[in-house]
């Protein structure tokens, strides 16, 4: 979310704000100025700690771990996994 996008969010007055922090992100402050203001923002993807912001991110590992163990007790064998490229295109 840019600095400018935030300011559009406040004067559409939402109750809350979901938020998937970009790789290259490096400054939070308007983050903190967001939540100063007492509008509950969540991280989703990945989280950034030194806000004190609540985040909901996933363990890739073990979910495939889970999901393979699964299949196995199933009786499943022959198991495949996909997945796309490790960093995508619009991150490069």
């Amino acid at each position: 979310m840019k600095r400018k996008d935030w300011k559009v969010f406040l004067s559409a007055r939402v109750d809350g704000i979901l938020v998937s922090i970009a790789k290259d992100t490096i400054d939070y402050s308007h983050f903190s100025e967001i939540k100063e203001r007492g509008i509950p923002i969540v991280f989703f993807g990945q989280g950034y700690d030194d806000l004190g912001i609540d985040s909901v991110v996933i363990d890739d590992y073990k979910g495939a771990f889970i999901a393979t163990e699964h299949l196995l007790s199933k009786g499943y064998k022959r198991i495949a996994h996909i997945s796309g490229p490790a960093t995508p295109e619009k991150f490069l």
